[in-house]
């Protein structure tokens, strides 16, 4: 937290007009947006039952060798083209963009939404 000396005041208010104050030269932190996305885990039982809809893009290609034991798959993002491995996520950001993620990331930076949370989000989610 930037600390001033006495008397003097920063150049914004929380909760007030905002006036743009440079800190140059000073560390500042930022927390993330609490975001929405879909995931959908590329494991062998879910490719053989069939890609979700969301799934079913031109950026992703999914593929199976030797009679589906071998499972792979490719997604053209913004940083070039990304490898999908066998049990990670493809996930959909909220801007409508595709990445592959590995399991042990998406369940350290989000948790599931449960069904009610579901319903709420798709409901506002749908709202003019």
């Amino acid at each position: 937290m930037l600390r001033l000396g006495k008397g003097k005041k920063p150049g914004f208010r929380l909760f007030g007009e905002y006036k743009e104050r440079k800190l140059e030269g000073h560390r500042v932190k930022f927390r993330k947006k609490p975001v929405v996305i879909e995931a959908w885990q590329f494991t062998k039982e879910n490719f053989k039952n069939g890609a979700p809809e969301f799934v079913r893009h031109s950026d992703i290609t999914l593929w199976s060798q030797y009679g589906g034991k071998v499972i792979g798959g490719e997604i053209a993002t913004l940083e070039g083209n990304m490898i999908i491995s066998e049990n990670d996520y493809i996930i959909q950001t909220e801007n409508g963009e595709f990445y592959p993620c590995k399991p042990d990331i998406l369940k350290r930076l989000t948790r599931q939404l449960m069904n009610r949370e579901r319903k709420n989000y798709n409901h506002r989610r749908n709202r003019p």
